[in-house]
């Protein structure tokens, strides 16, 4: 029982379980990921929501999407840079060169910049956007290309991107979408960020580089509202908010009988005295641990 409650434990402060609900959202995440790499089509895209409404979720569920075809899952590199960690331009862009280098060996591990941006690589005049920057970030990607014609798409992930917007020029945000523009290696942008003013945040140059898709998450376990009972009432039959919040809640508590099975394979070793399965819940398909307690 210890076991399967740290595993409840920790599937909710992970976010490990299945995604509910956002199928449409779902969907529409997959095909501009699969564009990409399928058509060699580059793409950008902003996922826009508040903290806790499901963004990084919807996004690993995407590409997990892709990756499960057998075909697809090695023609494309996903990189993730997060403006909380990378705090400026320079070490995020070697970043997305170190995970470049772990997928493949033809791109360096650490770049080197010139003396003109060994300082700062935001300090540069707004009339002359980062030389070096951006011929790094090109030839980073270039080397990327195969012998033939073919090459791997390449999918980047710019977690809390507001705070990339907030760096004085914007450079990597500019040349990251100048890159789309621009064809070569296949190339999609995702950004995630829960500021809904951050299209009021980019700067002009960076606005007409971006395709300007978004997709904005409204929170879909909502208890509270501020409409009526009436109008809470679905037309199509759907959940309402507060019921939407309990199938979660019940989804998150709920084990399916594989995961206990896997479960009672480990207990024995850690757990001498406990036991298997009675024989009626191994036929079931669930087993609730809700339905178990109360």
């Amino acid at each position: 029982m210890d076991l399967i409650l740290r595993f409840l434990r920790h599937r909710i402060f992970s976010s490990t379980h299945q995604l509910e609900f956002f199928q449409q959202e779902t969907d529409r995440l997959f095909h501009t990921i699969q564009e990409t790499v399928v058509k060699g089509v580059s793409n950008s895209l902003l996922v826009i929501g508040r903290p806790g409404s499901g963004k990084s979720l919807l996004l690993r569920e995407a590409i997990n999407k892709v990756r499960s075809i057998k075909n697809l899952s090695g023609n494309f590199i996903d990189v993730y840079v997060n403006g909380l960690i990378h705090t400026d331009d320079r070490v995020a862009l070697n970043a997305i060169a170190k995970q470049l280098h772990r997928a493949c060996n033809a791109v360096p591990e650490q770049l080197s910049f010139d003396d003109e941006d060994a300082s700062d690589v935001e300090n540069i005049s707004p009339n002359e956007p980062s030389r070096s920057f951006s011929e790094q970030l090109r030839w980073l990607l270039n080397l990327l290309m195969s012998g033939s014609t073919s090459s791997k798409a390449v999918l980047i992930v710019v977690e809390d991107f507001d705070k990339f917007a907030a760096h004085r020029n914007q450079a990597l945000l500019y040349n990251l979408l100048d890159c789309c523009q621009s064809g070569g290696v296949p190339l999609c942008l995702i950004g995630v960020t829960c500021r809904l003013d951050i299209m009021e945040m980019l700067e002009k140059r960076v606005k007409s580089r971006f395709s300007h898709q978004q997709l904005h998450l409204l929170p879909v376990a909502s208890p509270f509202t501020a409409c009526s009972e009436e109008d809470e009432e679905q037309e199509d039959g759907g959940l309402r908010p507060f019921e939407r919040y309990c199938h979660i809640a019940a989804s998150l508590l709920k084990l399916r009988f594989d995961e206990l099975n896997s479960f009672m394979t480990v207990l024995p070793t850690q757990y001498p005295g406990a036991c298997s399965l009675p024989s009626k819940q191994k036929n079931t398909e669930d087993y609730c641990l809700l339905e178990s307690t109360y």
